[in-house]
């Protein structure tokens, strides 16, 4: 069964995700490219924002995670930016 389906969307540049940790904080990845390498496997650029009990602490820290990985740890699609 593919990863992607009908129903969940393949990332694309710009969307937010995010993933939570049962300390309650939270990480929202922005995604800023999706590329694929050598051997066709497909790789999500992002950027990373913490949150911990209501405070933002935005990291322009860039990372790089294979799509299948990206989508396991960042399992919650955001329909906008959070609020600054």
């Amino acid at each position: 069964m593919p990863l992607w389906s009908r129903k969940k969307q393949m990332p694309k540049e710009g969307e937010f995700y995010r993933r939570r940790f049962a300390n309650g904080s939270s990480e929202i990845a922005e995604v800023m490219s999706i590329t694929a390498d050598r051997l066709g496997i497909a790789h999500v650029r992002y950027r990373i924002e913490q949150a911990h009990l209501g405070q933002r602490n935005l990291k322009d820290e860039r990372r790089t995670l294979a799509l299948a990985a990206f989508a396991e740890q960042y399992p919650e699609r955001l329909s906008r930016k959070p609020e600054e």
